[in-house]
């Protein structure tokens, strides 16, 4: 049977990390740099804050930073919520910074089999845009956001993780469908039992609601702490 699991597995990361080449595309090089911390209040509460740094244009500007703040509540192993409030500052082309103030509600649903961890995260999110500065800083935009992650233990100290995850706009007059989608592979290393640290690389994609062909290949490192 485990046979079976690590072959799905690499199934799946296969699938992932396949992309067609029949098209021209922009692409850019990023590093995102990200601390997470989490608090617990009681078996089924805790309050969590992350902090993400985001260089772009081959990793050699700072384009974007913010902060996330929310609460979770796990019913139980398997059920959890989450509502978070985000603050972002993202540099727009002539240096000033745009502010965008984020909020979000997610559901993530999970299910472990063995060595295997099986999760979907579904997430909407409000954003506002350059409330005081912009004429349309009033109107919101909103997207659903999907994504399936299947994480395989390798011992208590090592896991790899893949996921997919895809975004869906409400806000768009013409929409036609999914505008983007996030393709990772990860390793995670618990450090203790509190701290963890985590690798990854994550392929993201412009979808078809643009007409984009832009590709992100992004490596990331995360600092991770529960108190």
């Amino acid at each position: 049977m485990n046979k079976l699991y690590k072959y799905i597995f690499l199934g799946v990361l296969s699938l992932l990390v396949s992309n067609s080449f029949s098209q021209e595309y922009e692409d850019d090089a990023q590093l995102w740099l990200n601390l997470n911390l989490e608090k617990k209040l009681n078996d089924n509460f805790d309050v969590h804050f992350s902090h993400s740094s985001r260089i772009s244009n081959n990793i050699s500007e700072y384009r974007l930073g913010y902060g996330d703040i929310g609460v979770s509540y796990a019913r139980n192993k398997n059920i959890k919520v989450m509502l978070d409030y985000v603050l972002r500052q993202r540099r727009n082309p002539d240096g000033s910074y745009s502010t965008r103030h984020r909020a979000y509600f997610a559901v993530i649903l999970k299910k472990e089999i063995s060595q295997f961890t099986f999760s979907y995260r579904y997430r909407f999110q409000g954003e506002l845009r350059d409330v005081l500065t912009s004429e349309d800083g009033m109107i919101p935009r909103y997207y659903d956001r999907h994504k399936l992650s299947i994480k395989y233990e390798l011992n208590k100290r090592y896991s790899v993780y893949v996921s997919e995850e895809l975004y869906y706009p409400w806000y768009q007059a013409k929409n036609k469908g999914f505008d983007r989608s996030r393709s990772a592979i990860g390793l995670i290393c618990k450090l203790s039992k509190r701290k963890s640290i985590e690798g990854n690389f994550t392929y993201r994609h412009e979808l078809n609601a643009f007409n984009r062909t832009n590709r992100d290949f992004i490596y990331s490192l995360t600092y991770s702490y529960e108190f």
